[in-house]
Formats: C-alpha cells, sequence, structure tokens
C-alpha cells in the first residue's frame, strides 16, 4: 500500500471532521480544501504544513524556545518515563470520567509542547478499545508543534493562542493541561457539558533537588501552588484535587536534558548548573497535584 505523508493525512483528517473548526480571527464556520488550505467565508486562510501541523496564530509572538529544549523533553517523557505515573494517572482519569455515551470525543492538549503527554495518554485509551477518540494538540511556541508532528503523525496539531483558539463551542469531552498556562474562560468555551479539565500543577516538593542546589534565596527553594489551586477552585467550584509523589533515578545525560528542559534552570548561571551536575546528584523528587473540572 502506498505510504500517506504527513501533510495528506492531516488534510483527510481535518476534512474528516471540518466541523469543529472555527476562525481565530472572525469566529466563523471554516471549511478545508483538499490542497489543503483551511479557510473561512471572509477568506481568512491558514495552510496545513509540509509536517502536517496549522499554524493558526494571528499575529507574532514573543514565545521562543529552542528545538533542543524541546528534543530534551521528549527524551525525558519517553525514553526515561519521567511522567510515566502522570500520564498513566491521565488516562485513567479520562477513562473514568469523560462520559462514554457520547460519540467521537476529542480530547485537546492546551500546551502541549512537543507532544509526548498527549501521544502517550491516547496510545493507552485506544489500547483500551476508545478507538473513536482523536487527540488534538495545540501550543504557541511553533518548534515544539513542528516536533510533535513529525514524532506524532497521527493526532492533529496546531500553533495557536488559547485566547483566540481555532476550534467550535463545546467541540471537547476533556482538555489536559500540563505544567502550562491555563484560560479558563476559553476552556470552558471549548467544553462539551460534562466535559473535564485536568490541569497538573507543581507540587511543593517538585524538583526540590534542583530547587535547593540552584537556588540561595529560600523564597525560591521553596514552592507553594496554593494561588493556582485557589484560582481554579472559583472557576470550577466542585473541583477534585489528586497529588501524585514520587521519584526517578536518572543518569548524567537524562539529569543534562532535564536542566535543559525545566524553567528552572532559565536566568540561573551556567556555572550553577554545572555545579549541580558535578555533584552526582541521581535521585530527582516529582510531585504533581492534578486538578480536575467539570463543565456543567
Amino acid at each position: 500500500m502506498p505510504v500517506v505523508n504527513k501533510r495528506t493525512k492531516s488534510i483527510e483528517w481535518a476534512m474528516e471532521y471540518q466541523r469543529i473548526f472555527r476562525c481565530p480571527i472572525c469566529k466563523v464556520d471554516m471549511i478545508i480544501q483538499e490542497e489543503g488550505s483551511i479557510l473561512c467565508e471572509n477568506r481568512h486562510t491558514f495552510d496545513i504544513a509540509r509536517h502536517g501541523y496549522v499554524n493558526f496564530l494571528t499575529r507574532p509572538t514573543s514565545a521562543k524556545y529552542e528545538k533542543e529544549l524541546f528534543v530534551a523533553r521528549r527524551r525525558i517523557i519517553v525514553e526515561e518515563n519521567f511522567f510515566q505515573p502522570l500520564d498513566r494517572k491521565l488516562e485513567e482519569l479520562i477513562s473514568k470520567m469523560v462520559p462514554h455515551h457520547q460519540n467521537h470525543h476529542f480530547i485537546l492538549d492546551a500546551g502541549c509542547g512537543e507532544g509526548s503527554h498527549l501521544a502517550i495518554v491516547m496510545s493507552s485509551l485506544k489500547r483500551r478499545g476508545n478507538s473513536d477518540w482523536q487527540g488534538i494538540g495545540i501550543d504557541i511556541t511553533k518548534e515544539g508543534v513542528i516536533q510533535a508532528a513529525k514524532n506524532y503523525g497521527d493526532l492533529f496539531w496546531c500553533v495557536g493562542d488559547l485566547a483566540q483558539s481555532p476550534f467550535q463551542d463545546h467541540t471537547f469531552s476533556c482538555i489536559i493541561n500540563i505544567l502550562s498556562p491555563s484560560n479558563y474562560k476559553e476552556f470552558k468555551r471549548l467544553l462539551k457539558p460534562g466535559g473535564i479539565l485536568i490541569k497538573a500543577v507543581p507540587g511543593q516538593n517538585y524538583l526540590k533537588e534542583l530547587r535547593e542546589a540552584l537556588f540561595i534565596n529560600e523564597e525560591k527553594q521553596k514552592f507553594t501552588n496554593e494561588e493556582v489551586i485557589n484560582h481554579f477552585r472559583s472557576q470550577f467550584h466542585q473541583a477534585k484535587q489528586e497529588n501524585l509523589m514520587y521519584s526517578v533515578e536518572l543518569k548524567k545525560e537524562a539529569m543534562e536534558d532535564l536542566l535543559k528542559m525545566t524553567p528552572l534552570t532559565w536566568g540561573v548561571e551556567e556555572r550553577h548548573v554545572q555545579s549541580f551536575l558535578e555533584k552526582g546528584i541521581q535521585r530527582v523528587t516529582v510531585e504533581l497535584d492534578l486538578l480536575i473540572g467539570k463543565q456543567i
């Protein structure tokens, strides 16, 4: 059988599910053309790129993350299984909480980065027999979405702004938001009635070994997510919360990848980063709070 390239596959997918798209500029319905253009009646046009993703940004962004960060992030997630308990819990929660009587479940990873969390979760769901579930990732950083499209061609990937997302009201049965900023007004617009939002935020002990080694200031060594949790609960009054805490052993090369991908090292002098590596720390703590809200 002929091999279908990623762009062609994405065009076919977008044509099948054309109904979920709306113009991020003027908010009207869109149509998908066979040559790969997505356009609205006002002629705002977005093209499916060679690697199979769509750039829906309406203006330039200042987010400039390098390819190296996303490559390191993928190695940490896929090769080191750094977030394996998180990915398993996500799949468990989605399987248990998403209404099964609905057809064509769409799951959105809002702030998908290079796509590994969504890819792992969707693979697990489909192994359980949820073959009609469709995964879509959106991120404001083009380089991350390019990596996602290159590595996970069976999902649909978009560059876009959460404040101007290219999807119709009440499209998604589930939105996941992993260690990434939120836009609750938009999440509520996008979720179906009965749909769920799962937001993962760092817990108090998240990467505490890095905090203690990299920061002299005690305030930076400590961390609290109380403000984030309170804000979530103000948006979803019947929110649930689950805690995950475990440790991961990493070899030096993997520890270097972790340091490249985590925002904890952004703005830290290189000598402090090297000093941490020279200490030979091999085990780090992962603590995450999962916040679960349901659309009424």
